[in-house]
This record gives structure tokens, C-alpha cells and sequence, in this order.
């Protein structure tokens, strides 16, 4: 039977996450607030409960004690424990952000060996220097290229960087530092494009299903995507997506004019296999 106890303890129960689940300026819950709500509720419900059993049995200073012990000595232990605990993963994770900064400030800013000596420090925990480490083995910058290594890191932050999982499965996919795969390698840019809009990964992604490289050939859904990139500013994909357009690759109808507009915006943007490709079809 459900008596008056019960009830009592429900009250106190509610009463307890509104006295401390404390709310920020910000109108939001804070998570010291919402911990000390979750775990003191239960034990003030039982306090209550225990007391008043004992309150009957023993007498009223039983009671009394019996609820402190419960409801107030033993949350508190619980809770001073906890929170020491919720600090130090608190400050371990302040600090990984403060390295993962300034490994990134780094690296765009050119210093290239001091970056990849931070980030190989961290890369095992650190999906964004596993990826800046990546990033510098791939290109060679403030070290010897090396796409073992780069595809080393890049496995390492796939998982949790847009970024490493591009070049992963760019580097399975064409084969580079290790055996090509280009279903994996396609899984992979599919991940980095579609579920992280990760803008250079869509043209290659494209690309792949325009050639059906790992997956079902699907060539109006890959263009469809190359266009998607180029209009985010991907120049790279300018150059795959002028190719075709002026080759007429794979069957698709030949727009020498639209295909070189895009050539020509991509070697103008940088892109080397752009310039390259205009030399070799005499239009450079």
C-alpha cells in the first residue's frame, strides 16, 4: 500500500531539484546543479522513509538521525566524491582544448614542425591532431612526405574529425600509402560529404559515384554533387567536373564551353591538375 510516507517523500524529492538544480544567466540548467539534483533526490525520498519508520519504532530522535544519515551524510560523501571526479575530467579536457588550439594556431599560421611535434604528442586522444599530424605527413610540410603516416593519423581522428575522414577514404580510395579500396574508401568520403557536409569530401564523393568507383554507378547523382561542392567554393572539383564536361567522359554529352569555364576558374583558383590538364589539351 502506498501510505503517507510515500508521498511525503515524492514532495521532497521534487523540492530537492528545484532548490539545487540552479539555473545560469543564461536560463540554462547548470550540470553541478542537475548531478546534485539527480543524486540527492533518491536519498532524501528513502531518508524520509526510513525516518519516519524508525520515528515509529524508536522515537522521534531516531528518526531524526536516521533520515540525516540517509538523506544528508551519505549523499553528501557521494556527491563531494563525484564532483571531484567531474573536476578533474573537467580540467583534463580544458586542457586537451587549450593544446588542440594552439596546435591548430600553429599550423595555420606556417609553423609547421612545432605543430606536428604538439600533435603527434596527443594524436592517440585528440581526433584534431591526429588530423593536423595527418594533414603534415601528407603534404610534407615541416617534415618528408609520408602517406603511411598521414594514413596512420588520419585512422586515428576519422572517427570524430569531418576532416581525417576525408583523406582516409581519399587515400583508400586512389590508393596512396597503402592497398586501394575503394568500397571502404567510398564508405568513408560518403561519411565525411553527406553525414559531416564536409564540402571538399563532396566532390570526390561525387566523383565516386560518377565513375562508380566502390559503389553503384549513379553518374546525373554524382554530378549533381560535384555541382553541389563547386558552388561551395570546391575548385578541385571545378577541375574533376570541367573534365568531363569537356571530354565527355564516360558518355556524358560534350560542353566544351561550359567544361572549359570551369577548367580554366580551377587553374585560375590554383588547382595544378587543372593547369596541367589545359597545357596537355592546348588550351592553357
Amino acid at each position: 500500500m502506498i501510505d503517507e510516507s510515500f508521498w511525503k517523500g515524492m514532495a521532497t524529492g521534487w523540492l530537492s531539484t528545484k532548490l539545487f538544480s540552479g539555473r545560469s544567466s543564461s536560463s540554462e540548467f547548470s550540470p553541478e546543479g542537475c548531478l546534485i539534483s539527480i543524486l540527492w533526490a533518491p536519498f532524501l525520498f528513502l531518508g524520509l522513509i526510513f525516518g519516519i519508520q524508525d520515528w515509529n519504532i524508536w522515537g522521534f530522535k531516531a528518526g531524526i538521525l536516521k533520515f540525516l544519515q540517509i538523506s544528508v551524510l551519505v549523499p553528501i560523501l557521494i556527491i563531494v566524491a563525484v564532483c571531484v571526479i567531474f573536476q578533474l575530467i573537467k580540467s583534463k579536457l580544458t586542457a586537451t582544448k587549450k593544446k588542440e588550439e594552439e596546435i591548430y594556431s600553429l599550423y595555420n599560421d606556417g609553423q609547421y614542425t612545432l605543430a606536428l611535434e604538439k600533435a603527434e604528442l596527443i594524436a592517440d586522444k585528440s581526433p584534431l591532431a591526429a588530423d593536423v599530424a595527418g594533414a603534415c605527413y601528407f603534404s610534407g610540410n615541416g617534415c618528408s612526405q609520408d602517406y603511411n603516416k598521414a594514413f596512420l593519423y588520419f585512422s586515428k581522428g576519422k572517427e570524430k574529425n569531418a576532416e581525417a575522414a576525408y583523406y582516409y577514404g581519399a587515400m583508400l580510395m586512389y590508393g596512396m600509402g597503402m592497398e586501394k579500396d575503394e568500397t571502404t574508401g567510398f564508405k568513408w568520403l560518403r561519411k565525411a560529404a553527406v553525414e559531416n557536409k564536409h564540402m571538399p569530401a563532396l566532390g570526390d564523393y561525387g566523383y565516386a559515384l560518377f565513375k562508380g568507383s566502390g559503389c553503384e554507378k549513379n553518374q546525373s547523382e554524382g554530378i549533381k554533387q560535384m555541382r553541389i561542392a563547386i558552388d561551395s567554393g570546391n575548385t578541385y572539383a571545378k577541375y574533376q567536373l570541367g573534365r568531363i564536361l569537356y571530354s565527355g567522359e564516360d558518355g556524358t554529352p560534350v560542353d566544351e564551353n561550359g567544361g572549359l569555364r570551369l577548367l580554366r576558374e580551377a587553374s585560375e583558383a590554383g588547382e595544378q591538375d587543372a593547369q596541367d590538364y589545359l597545357r596537355e589539351i592546348g588550351m592553357a
